[in-house]
């Protein structure tokens, strides 16, 4: 019977109170209250025996004694109930006389109460020390795990023991290989050692015709190699980009859901659960674009490490759904074949190191694949003192790749995983990366292009050759070698070294084109699978797939780059004289200098001058690119249409992109000068420009080398160049109507419509131009009079020096009077069938090892394609060059920025960079070799 109690005025049990521990049982009753059979009101109560092992947990036995309304043991609470006999959390525990959980004789309690309830263990496993302790490596900290101590005896023991009878024993085999996976499959972690000796017990026990699946153990380990692994041919449905019957389009995948205590949690479909961060997208799903056949992507995004610390941790295993109808019927799930994906971990630790941290492809032979995977980890680094480690994926990568026999088949995808740890006391928000890559192997590709390399390396080596015999010949026209200026001189080396430069950069951008072009038109136009991307590893450096075309990439820009800052320096250095052809209307012989100082000003003006515009080209590649979002077609997804953000960039794709809409843009002006603006609305520049020397009477000669330059014969038929508006109004009608004399050069061979010649000159005429014009450069170096005081002094010597220059080169374009040695004397020489294919000029022509050989004279006409030699010294006479120097630097910033506005501004403070550049020194140069004041320049 109860009874009363007049403190608490309830009926209790007299149970023993709290003593000391004695290993034996307690005993104790519970209430139990009794109803009327007939009314079934309560009508008393009763104390009742509790079974043996239990107990009753109430008021009055000194459990509660410090107001607490809550008793643990042995990891478990209870609440005060004198209604109940409280269990221990194993059946193999019971209530002891001091109220506390012990286990039966011939058990062992396990696991720490901290971390939840603790159990009775009979037999310990085969390994059964040394596995608390969990290392980190990365931050080089050993944590005495309190989960490690928690769970490993008792999972351990019940999977080495199994009773089949028992779900304690599969959930104790999930928990085991939960916690091996926990140690990144480290061999020597006790966890793994006991997996693998109960796999070893088991030898013949294959689960699901899988030999490295064992009957009621879960699967962890693949045992075959990893060509065999990641080569497999079990996946039989056929894919397309497309919806389309018989095929699949989306890649859809299963994933098996554990808790860390081994408890299944079931199949779900995977969707965004790789997007772990619950701060990810506003807690939005995420797209599942990815899953969409062909389609790489890539998305980055900021993770808050900290909010992870206190969440639910889960294992899990992949499978892909295989929607063929001939499927593997032994892998069934719900009615769907389901093929299990491989996970390689790169931090998987195999006999004390990182067998999957690869660096190259050469390392993938010994791959160690696994099944299970989690996400984050905030219990393998928890110890008494609290959580000190957190664990974290900081990239997931999923990787298909198409079979090169059968592109429309895939070998089965793998899982990458890149783990990343921290303490919990510096978790901060960190940059983590979801990326989904669909690619090929691209052996018989890269095997192609060392040949075609090859070759094209052998023909560079060729024009180079053929360029130094052609610079050598024309412009040094075989001065002595070892002297000053010659072959051994610092001027001849360099020079040759920048012809390397230029025919490197003149042959290797259009063979990246056409690679590119090559991926960009196979990949983005074709309408069924044929052919994927080569796979972009970040973790591979000189191995990557993309290396080759990230260092061609760099290698041309800052090759070309260093050539068009030399070529731009020559061109500034050129020498440039002007043929003064107007005599003197009256006895005082006087002739205006205003005619030579507009010259000269034109000629500067043209000296900046280009074909194309490149503002116009940068404001519509903005346009296209950001505008337009035609940026994103160079993503990795096999649709021009598809211009959606995210998707993974790819260099081939986009230099290919990049450059043919520079080209497109750049050909369009072009095309519009030449087809319309020059034939209908204007002149080319250059013959505007040879026609205004014309009417002014001035010729003119450029040397853009010591031997080598080139001569404009402008010398009008008309008797005087200076003359008022309607005297040059008339002289010009007189010309358009024929009846003057027509403005060729007077010498033998020489053709009637042509006023542009390429010189190439003796010793003895450039030592003659020198002499006479070195007198006046060492009193006039900066091209401005220095002083007040020296002022006119200063000025008559330039006029002086400038006449003699005027008399000796009209004298030698007249040849009159006669020269007396054969070096100032010119032939007029047409190209030969060798010239026009190799360029350069014969070596008899160009014999000058005596200087007593005359000049040659060689006619340079405008041609389809073609314009006139002397503009070489000009802008517009390397718009190749710069039109290729502007598509190298948009592509090297997209390479660092990746941003199409970066690219547009950089490109644009290059291209003002340059214009500057040549104006100020090239403006300098000329004013100091034409001896005109720089004040007269506007």
């Amino acid at each position: 019977m109860s009874s009363y109690s007049s403190s608490t005025g309830e009926c209790t049990c007299e149970n023993p109170p709290k003593g000391s521990e004695t290993k034996t049982p307690i005993s104790t009753r519970k209430l139990v209250d009794i109803y009327d059979p007939i009314t079934g009101d309560p009508v008393r109560k009763e104390c009742l025996e509790c079974p043996q092992g239990s107990a009753v947990l109430a008021d009055g036995v000194g459990l509660f004694s410090d107001k607490r309304s809550f008793f643990s043991t042995a990891g478990k609470s209870y609440r005060m109930d004198p209604y109940i006999c409280a269990s221990c959390p194993d059946s193999n525990m019971f209530f002891d006389t001091d109220y506390n959980c012990v286990c039966r004789s011939g058990y062992s309690i396990v696991g720490e109460s901290a971390m939840g309830e603790q159990k009775c263990l009979k037999d310990m496993p085969s390994v059964s020390s040394d596995y608390t302790n969990v290392k980190f490596r990365s931050i080089d900290i050993i944590v005495e795990s309190l989960t490690f101590s928690h769970h490993y005896l008792k999972a351990a023991s019940d999977c080495e023991y199994f009773r089949t009878d028992s779900n304690d024993s599969f959930s104790a085999c999930q928990t085991l290989a939960n916690l091996c996976v926990m140690r990144l499959y480290d061999d020597v972690a006790a966890p793994c050692i006991q997996f693998q000796s109960i796999i070893m017990q088991m030898r013949e026990l294959n689960y699901n015709f899988q030999n490295d699946w064992k009957y009621a153990l879960p699967w962890l380990y693949y045992l075959d190699e990893a060509d065999d692994i990641t080569k497999g041919r079990e996946i039989k449905m056929n894919m397309s980009f497309t919806e389309k019957s018989g095929h699949a389009h989306q890649m859809k995948y299963v994933l098996a859901k554990y808790a860390l205590n081994g408890t299944f949690m079931g199949m779900e479909e995977l969707t965004n659960q790789l997007f772990y961060c619950p701060d990810h997208g506003n807690n939005e799903p995420s797209s599942t674009k990815w899953q969409q056949f062909g389609h790489s992507e890539k998305i980055e995004y900021t993770c808050n490490v900290r909010l992870l610390l206190d969440m639910e941790m889960f294992l899990y295993d992949a499978f892909i759904i295989d929607e063929s109808a001939d499927c593997d019927k032994s892998n069934i799930d719900g009615g769907s074949c389901i093929f299990p994906v491989p996970v390689l971990h790169r931090n998987l630790v195999f006999n004390n190191g990182f067998p999957n941290n690869n660096k190259s492809r050469r390392d993938e032979k010994n791959d160690k694949y696994t099944r299970r995977f989690f996400l984050f980890d905030n219990m393998s680094g928890r110890s008494a003192s609290g959580l000190e480690v957190i664990r974290y994926a900081k990239s997931i990568t999923i990787k298909t790749s198409i079979r090169n026999d059968d592109p429309k088949k895939i070998y089965p995808p793998q899982i990458i995983i890149d783990y990343n740890e921290k303490k919990s006391s510096d978790v901060t928000a960190t940059d983590v990366s979801f990326k989904v890559e669909y690619t090929m192997q691209t052996d018989a590709f890269w095997d192609a292009l060392e040949i075609i390399l090859g070759i094209v390396s052998a023909f560079t080596l060729v024009v180079w050759m053929i360029r130094v015999r052609n610079w050598n010949e024309s412009s040094w026209r075989g001065a002595n070698i070892g002297t000053d200026g010659g072959m051994n001189s610092s001027i001849y080396i360099i020079h040759v070294a920048m012809l390397a430069c230029h025919t490197f950069t003149m042959i290797f951008t259009p063979f990246m084109l056409v690679t590119c072009t090559y991926w960009f038109v196979f990949f983005k136009l074709q309408s069924t699978p044929f052919i994927m991307m080569p796979s972009n590893n970040e973790f591979y450096s000189t191995d990557n797939e993309y290396y080759f075309y990230n260092v061609t990439l760099i290698c041309l820009f800052c090759i070309h780059s260093v050539y068009i800052l030399y070529i731009i320096i020559r061109q500034c250095k050129a020498d440039v004289f002007f043929i003064d052809w107007e005599k003197p209307k009256d006895r005082k012989g006087s002739v205006s200098a205003w005619r030579t100082i507009m010259l000269v000003n034109e000629w500067r003006n043209c000296q900046t001058m280009r074909k194309t515009s490149t503002e116009f080209t940068l404001f519509f590649m903005g346009f296209l690119l950001i505008g337009l979002k035609l940026y994103n077609a160079a993503t990795m997804q096999p649709s021009m249409s598809d211009l959606s953000d995210n998707g993974l960039m790819s260099t081939p794709l986009q230099f290919a992109n990049n450059a043919w809409y520079w080209i497109l843009l750049s050909c369009a002006q072009l095309a519009w000068n030449f087809l319309f603006f020059e034939r209908y609305c204007g002149e080319p520049k250059a013959q505007q420009f040879i026609d205004l020397c014309t009417v002014a009477k001035l010729s003119l000669l450029i040397m853009d080398e010591q031997y080598h330059g080139h001569y404009l014969h402008c010398r009008s038929p008309h008797e005087f160049a200076d003359a008022s508006m309607p005297e040059i109004i008339e002289q010009l009608d007189n010309e358009r109507h024929g009846p003057t004399v027509e403005c060729r050069l007077d010498a033998l061979g020489a053709p009637r419509d042509c006023q542009a010649f390429e010189l190439f000159a003796s010793a003895t005429f450039r030592e003659t131009l020198e002499k006479i014009y070195s007198s006046c450069d060492k009193q006039w170096p900066e091209g401005r009079f220095s002083s007040k005081t020296s002022q006119n002094t200063s000025g008559i010597d330039a006029a002086e020096t400038n006449a003699q220059l005027n008399n000796f080169l009209q004298s030698f374009v007249e040849q009159t009077p006669k020269p007396h040695r054969e070096g100032l004397r010119f032939l007029i020489r047409q190209k030969s069938t060798i010239e026009y294919i190799f360029g350069g000029i014969s070596s008899g022509a160009s014999n000058n090892q005596t200087g007593d050989s005359p000049c040659v004279l060689r006619p340079d006409k405008q041609a389809y394609l073609k314009d006139y030699g002397f503009l070489s010294s000009t802008l517009m006479g390397i718009e190749y060059d710069l039109l290729i120097h502007d598509v190298l630097i948009f592509n090297f910033s997209d390479l660092l920025f990746g941003n199409p506005a970066i690219n547009i501004l950089l490109t644009y403070l290059v291209h003002v960079g340059r214009i500057q550049l040549r104006k100020r020194f090239g403006q300098a140069h000329l004013c100091r070799r034409s001896l005109i004041d720089n004040r007269f320049l506007i």
